[in-house]
């Protein structure tokens, strides 16, 4: 069946476990000039990342001046793209094509040549992705059996795991089950050491984001790496909000794999016992860590998604506020909502938009922020033609107050940064065009030199820009 296929009638299946999720919210109170950014917290995992790759490396690792050039050229790279940051000094592609020479049959055998490629392969193909991650686990496997003491931090090789036991799916067949079950004490053992060894003492939300990202597809491989992590806190004596905070993402993950992704009648009573009681546990430990920690804008997230699940105390209104007041500028936090604001999870489009509109109304265009609306109004476009509720998208964008904002949030933008207004014409063509503004869509392209409307954008927003033009016939959803 084809993947989108497969994807709605999951999402499909799993609407009816949502209740109804918050609307929108006056942002404005957290958003003044004191407001606590994510600045700080990049800055954090920047430095862990680079201690543990480049300077690691410098520590241990080639000794040849030419080829430690590239390493340290390339680790650059790849620690920027760990955490999300811009890639200095290297282009991307350039990046990539270094780290393919350098961790190729006939480049290094070090691991971090292996584990620098599997972070800039994230964009790539599914297969050469895996397969990245794959030599990237082998490399720092090998170097363990042949007995020397691990040069590096066991945090470095969890990511490709996580990668490699997701590609199992639940893995279904005994074969494949016990194979995926392999990964999965590989897994628990790399968190259990992490753990123990403090390795992300000095970027604490490292610790959370590791639990936050693991794909646990089947209880049989949740299970044991949350009773491994769970034992690795408690002997390790993490301070108890990280504890609790970590404690309540490895829950979410492994409620899901106790219930698995097929439609609700296909769980099985032992599944949503083990569903329901992870998430209860779930809820319990995040309420314990943002009583100890109200600054730590994640577990907000995570309440985020548990409330949505109908279990937490707090609603989802509730957590997105917390989320906000501990950092105003976390952006998953933002998009965490938007998601859930979605019709499938008993949300609407008109909710999605409004969240996006009070994110412009707070005025901080020296941030991410007000540039949800721009994310809202891609999501809303793109959900409504997949799944087909085009009229309902439609009368959505049309509200005055849309419009009103996408002006305010471009020009926002605009002025703090002029080259970027020629970007935002697309933006205004896909806005005017789906909210049924047809002529006002045309005379906006009309602005753009026809070698410049590129066909990735055209796929992005649902435009065929012949028939915006009106020399070409309509092609419904296109």
């Amino acid at each position: 069946m084809h993947t989108a296929i497969v994807t709605t009638i999951f999402l499909l299946a799993l609407s009816a476990l949502f209740s109804p999720v918050a609307t929108a919210m006056d942002l404005k109170p957290y958003a003044g000039p004191e407001a606590p950014l994510m600045a700080a917290d990049l800055k954090q995992r920047l430095a862990l990342w680079r201690s543990l790759t480049i300077d690691a490396y410098a520590a241990k690792g080639s000794k040849d001046p030419r080829y430690d050039a590239d390493m340290g050229r390339l680790l650059e790279a790849a620690v920027a793209a760990c955490v999300g940051s811009t890639l200095p000094p290297l282009a991307k592609n350039e990046a990539l094509t270094l780290a393919r020479r350098l961790a190729g049959p006939d480049g290094s055998s070090d691991p971090l040549a292996k584990w620098a490629l599997f972070q800039l392969s994230r964009d790539s193909n599914r297969r050469d992705f895996l397969e990245a991650a794959s030599q990237a686990v082998k490399a720092f496997e090998a170097e363990a059996n042949a007995g020397k003491n691990p040069r590096y931090a066991h945090l470095l090789i969890i990511y490709p795991l996580v990668e490699l036991l997701d590609s199992w799916g639940r893995a279904e067949k005994p074969d494949y089950h016990e194979n995926a079950l392999r990964h999965a004490g590989k897994l628990a053992a790399a968190i259990s050491a992490m753990i123990r060894n403090g390795e992300c003492d000095p970027a604490p939300s490292s610790l959370i984001r590791v639990a936050r990202n693991l794909s646990l597809n089947h209880q049989d491989f949740g299970e044991p790496i949350v009773s491994a992590a769970e034992a690795a806190l408690a002997e390790a004596k993490t301070a108890p909000w990280l504890a609790a905070a970590m404690k309540g993402a490895l829950r979410i993950n492994n409620a899901w794999a106790w219930r698995g992704s097929g439609w609700s009648d296909s769980v099985t009573a032992e599944g949503w016992e083990g569903f329901n009681r992870n998430l209860a546990e779930a809820d319990r430990q995040l309420g314990e860590a943002y009583r100890l920690r109200p600054q730590e804008p994640l577990i907000g997230i995570m309440g985020i998604k548990v409330a949505n699940a109908g279990t937490s105390q707090a609603t989802a209104k509730e957590w997105l506020r917390r989320s906000v007041s501990a950092c105003f500028d976390c952006i998953e936090a933002y998009d965490t909502a938007r998601r859930f604001q979605r019709p499938r999870w008993g949300g609407s489009y008109a909710a999605m938009l409004a969240l996006g509109c009070d994110s412009v109304d707070t005025g901080r265009f020296d941030t991410r922020v007000p540039w949800n609306l721009v994310n809202c109004l891609e999501d809303v476009i793109d959900d409504g033609h997949s799944m087909e509720r085009q009229d309902e998208m439609r009368q959505a964008l049309a509200a005055p107050r849309i419009g009103a904002a996408l002006e305010t949030c471009l020009a926002g933008y605009a002025k703090l940064d002029p080259s970027s207004a020629g970007n935002h014409v697309i933006l205004r063509v896909a806005y005017l065009w789906h909210a049924g503004r047809a002529t006002e869509a045309r005379t906006e392209l009309e602005k753009l030199p026809a070698d410049q409307r590129d066909v990735s954008s055209a796929k992005r927003y649902h435009l065929d820009y012949a028939v915006i033009l009106g020399v070409g016939n309509p092609a419904g959803d296109f």
